[in-house]
């Protein structure tokens, strides 16, 4: 979420753009916890000083 990506594919690419700029730590930290929750099916916390640290 702090980087974005691109991966290819046949059909062109995919791409996630970097939310770095755009959303303090503790709000990607909350997303990032909602999204290990949600969509991966797992418990997991995500803090706002791991995110912090990420983008150092």
């Amino acid at each position: 979420m702090i980087e974005g990506i691109r991966i290819g594919s046949p059909n062109g690419n995919n791409t996630m753009p970097s939310f770095a700029a755009a959303y303090s730590d503790e709000e990607i930290a909350a997303v990032s916890t909602y999204v290990i929750g949600h969509f991966g099916g797992k418990q997991g916390r995500v803090t706002p000083a791991m995110v912090g640290a990420a983008r150092d």
